[in-house]
């Protein structure tokens, strides 16, 4: 259950269109990937959101917490990002700030795109102008201050998520602001040599300057590394298992 009194987004209005964008768009999106709003309440003093319960909390502290993660396991949590996000897609909807901190787990350790505080709507070809998301996962158009699509957006920041599932790090880092800009600006990044080639090739085509040349969702299930391992994913991760699932349930839609 999310709390917020009200009195704090009548002072901040930047807090209170977070919260209206995500309440707005958590309303539209339903899919076994993307956490679930269950309701909406207020009082006179607080306003209270209730979501589903993701108690195994970010894949951030998943990935931490583990020296590395197995090749089935980098597989389940990208498949589980690229179906969540091409939805997303699917409904005009860009998220705009993908990170680690904003993939949640669930009880069978599935993933669940969370926060969309920072979305926008894109009608088709249209570009945002607006700054955000967080600096490590921006991709080059929003670091220079220039328009961008919000699919090459998305797209920037799932290839820097597939690349620390498979290092454990992240390909842009330096602790002067500038100096971090100026890689993500040139895609100035190294790839351990022990990551396999074709994870290694999948980031390189996420990870490309002009955002048009970054690869599409759809491409991505063309891949080497998507083809190679989808027969591999334990059904009960797969995203027809979880639309089972949900049809099965008394209260489903």
């Amino acid at each position: 259950m999310k709390i917020v009194k009200k009195s704090l987004l009548q002072e901040n209005l930047d807090a209170r269109q977070r919260v209206e964008r995500e309440i707005k768009v958590l309303r539209l999106l339903q899919h076994p990937f993307i956490m679930q709003m269950h309701d909406v309440m207020q009082t006179h003093t607080h306003l209270f959101v209730a979501v589903e319960h993701l108690q195994h909390g970010e894949l951030y502290e998943y990935v931490s917490d583990r020296p590395s993660l197995t090749l089935d396991e980098n597989f389940r949590f990208f498949y589980q990002l690229v179906r969540g996000v091409q939805y997303m897609h699917s409904q005009n909807i860009c998220h705009r700030d993908l990170k680690l901190e904003n993939l949640l787990l669930d009880s069978d350790f599935t993933l669940k795109i969370a926060d969309f505080g920072m979305a926008s709507a894109m009608p088709k070809g249209k570009y945002l102008e607006t700054a955000c998301g967080s600096p490590h996962y921006a991709c080059p158009e929003i670091v220079k201050a220039e328009k961008y699509l919000g699919t090459e957006a998305d797209a920037w920041s799932i290839g820097v998520i597939l690349y620390a599932l498979a290092t454990s790090s992240l390909p842009f880092d330096d602790e002067d602001m500038e100096a971090l800009f100026g890689k993500i600006r040139t895609a100035n990044y190294r790839c351990p040599p022990e990551v396999p080639s074709d994870i290694q090739d999948l980031i390189s085509r996420f990870l490309k300057v002009n955002g048009g040349d970054r690869i599409s969702l759809d491409a991505v299930m063309r891949h080497k590394f998507w083809v190679s391992n989808i027969n591999q994913l334990p059904k009960q991760h797969t995203e027809d298992h979880h639309l089972q699932l949900r049809q099965s349930m008394p209260n489903a839609q």
